[in-house]
């Protein structure tokens, strides 16, 4: 059936979003392509993650089969140490840093015309109280790091993979901080993003242990270490990659990229590869 123009159906939605598109000179290609490839995006991503994680708990909560809830238990607590937890973390440090840095990188002022704030802070907000609530209540027996820790890297690499293959397909970057940077840029904001990924992982371990009071393990010695080497590389990348992108844009002179990138990354790297060691 055709839809009525200017009914409920077509309306206020793909009204604002004809008129944004109009606005900001955005290819009709560009439409088509989002409908398209709408599941690469992060949020649709995290959604069917989350969606599947919370269908595993309720699934082991009515399960009255001992040896079927032991298994569906265990599948629960490796996606929630591996996936859950660091992808919605991710999701909601990322988003509100990059939004404090320059909100036109992630969320663009024009899409508050579009999406309410209440629809946002849902989408970037709530999922991190949620997440500290589920540690709280739920055990979650973690795997060895070792073995969680390359199911998360793995995850990362398929995302960003998936987000350079579009990118190459169709000419578009998703995001626009990825848009405004230089290929090396790119490269360093991404490894700071891979290397975030197991620093959360391992933020969830230390917090399950803390609070079910399980032995330390040097836990906490290696999250202090973790986080002095991540803290340092994602500042110092993001004065080499955010900073000379926007002065990039202005014409000014860059910088020795590589030669910063090593120096600030190499310790960081080392640092978690190292923790990596440490098995249950």
């Amino acid at each position: 059936m055709e839809r009525r123009k200017g009914g409920v159906g077509e309306t206020s939605w793909e009204k604002k979003v004809g008129d944004w598109r109009e606005k900001e000179g955005t290819r009709d290609k560009v439409g088509e392509f989002k409908e398209k490839w709408h599941v690469c995006e992060n949020e649709a991503i995290r959604y069917c993650l989350q969606t599947l994680y919370y269908g595993l708990c309720f699934l082991k909560d009515v399960t009255t089969d001992r040896q079927r809830s032991a298994q569906l238990q265990r599948w629960r607590d490796y996606m929630h140490a591996s996936t859950a937890f660091p992808v919605g973390m991710f999701v909601v440090f990322t988003f509100w840093a990059l939004y404090a840095l320059d909100r036109e990188l992630v969320y663009p002022e024009v899409l508050d015309e579009l999406i309410p704030s209440w629809l946002n802070h849902s989408l970037h907000t709530a999922v991190f109280p949620f997440l500290i609530i589920d540690k709280i209540l739920i055990h979650h027996k973690y795997p060895s790091r070792l073995s969680g820790c390359v199911m998360t890297c793995s995850l990362a690499l398929t995302y960003i993979f998936w987000t350079l293959f579009i990118a190459y397909y169709e000419g578009l970057w998703i995001y626009p901080v990825l848009e405004v940077l230089r290929s090396h840029e790119r490269a360093i904001f991404l490894s700071v993003c891979c290397l975030f990924f197991i620093f959360f992982y391992i933020i969830g371990e230390a917090i399950t242990n803390f609070v079910w009071r399980q032995p330390s393990h040097h836990y906490w010695i290696s999250l202090v270490i973790t986080i002095e080497s991540v803290w340092s590389s994602l500042l110092v990348s993001l004065i080499i990659s955010i900073g000379p992108a926007s002065s990039s844009l202005l014409g000014q002179p860059g910088h020795h990229y590589w030669a910063s990138l090593v120096i600030t990354t190499g310790p960081a790297w080392s640092s978690v590869l190292g923790q990596l060691g440490h098995y249950h």
